[in-house]
């Protein structure tokens, strides 16, 4: 299981982000700055909603480390009732992430888990969202050094949430310059320098909520010269040393493309924010109503909502028969909840999957219905 992930403030925390997102959508149009794509934020979202999945599920072995590492191997050096320990606890976690983050942006096989984060059209709160789902296969490690030297469970989980949410606000271009905390913390514009595509910016600002590892561990090593070994502290995050320019990695000279937005009809939008609403309603009902459902009826309510994503995905971004899958799957859906006997009927999510599914069956039916006769004729 991913133990950053079992936190309850994460759990807290999620109806207010999709609150702030909400929030900052409709402050974008007044002010005449919307970055907010549909397809874009339902792929953010849906990749969220089905992260949080594996959590419940306990997939991964991570709990199983922690536990026996922190039984044979720890050195108990912070004790839980000392006041420094979460303060060291809350750098040690940061400084552990920066690795983490950093090594997920130079090894690919780890790039490849966390690149669906950075896949995102648009910089906007829902890009917080868009997160792997594969994470449990290695992050863990990079914080066993933390349950080695004694920072203990209570304090690991608090921090590791803390940080976690601390992230989601710096995803935003609403918030600009905010002078000398610049220098110290994360910030919405020094992380969407992380986010950018332009040369002089790729591969910078890993922090979580501290800025300052960037500055002790990134240029200031290779740097040969003394005056650019301390410049680096305080200078632009655009600016690097003359010597290491040469150095900067193949992908930084990658075009920065026009973005992909697909066209959407009138059909398309409305599908769109009904499935918007759907997802996020269904998952958290399997997540509030996990008690009354088996270990296996979570898992198929996980594997409805990959689909349900899956598809509407391929819809927004107009793949070829896309609707008429989604159309058949709808019907399948119903069947096989209300009569197949996969999962207890009486369960709510099983309610709602059943009304979903129906909603999305009358909708897409009549849809294509509709298409099919201005295909039919053209001209009327």
């Amino acid at each position: 299981m991913i133990v950053t992930d079992k936190s309850i403030i994460i759990t807290i925390a999620v109806p207010v982000f999709l609150f702030l997102i909400i929030v900052e959508y409709f402050y974008g149009l007044k002010v005449g700055k919307n970055n907010y794509k549909l397809a874009d934020t339902f792929t953010s979202l849906g990749l969220g909603l089905i992260s949080r999945f594996l959590p419940m599920l306990n997939i991964g072995f991570q709990g199983a480390v922690f536990v026996y590492v922190g039984a044979n191997l720890n050195l108990k050096l912070l004790p839980l009732d000392n006041p420094l320990t979460w303060i060291v606890g809350f750098l040690l976690y940061d400084l552990s992430y920066y690795w983490m983050h950093r090594m997920h942006h130079e090894i690919k096989i780890l790039w490849a888990t966390h690149s669906v984060h950075h896949h995102g059209e648009e910089y906007n709160l829902s890009t917080a969202l868009r997160q792997t789902s594969t994470g449990w296969l290695w992050k863990w490690v990079f914080y066993l050094p933390m349950i080695m030297v004694g920072v203990p469970g209570e304090v690991f989980v608090t921090v590791a949430g803390i940080n976690l949410v601390y992230q989601f606000w710096v995803h935003t271009k609403h918030i600009g310059h905010l002078g000398f905390l610049e220098k110290i913390f994360i910030t919405p514009m020094n992380h969407g320098v992380h986010h950018a595509k332009n040369e002089e910016y790729i591969d910078a600002n890993y922090g979580g909520v501290f800025i300052i590892w960037d500055r002790m561990f990134r240029d200031t090593i290779h740097t040969k010269k003394l005056s650019n070994k301390i410049k680096i502290w305080y200078s632009s995050t655009s600016w690097r040393p003359e010597d290491l320019i040469e150095n900067s990695p193949a992908q930084a000279k990658n075009s920065i493309e026009e973005k992909f937005n697909p066209p959407l009809n009138t059909q398309q939008k409305i599908f769109g924010m009904i499935q918007i609403f759907s997802v996020t309603i269904l998952a958290g009902i399997v997540a509030t109503t996990q008690g009354a459902q088996t270990y296996q009826e979570t898992a198929i309510f996980g594997l409805i909502l990959l689909l349900s994503v899956t598809l509407t995905s391929s819809i927004l971004q107009n793949k070829i028969n896309s609707s008429n899958i989604q159309f058949g799957v709808s019907g399948l859906l119903i069947f096989i909840i209300y009569l197949g006997g996969i999962v207890n009927v009486s369960l709510l999510a099983s309610q709602f999957v059943i009304v979903y599914s129906a909603i999305n069956f009358l909708y897409l039916g009549i849809t294509i219905a509709m298409q099919r006769v201005i295909l039919a004729d053209p001209v009327n």
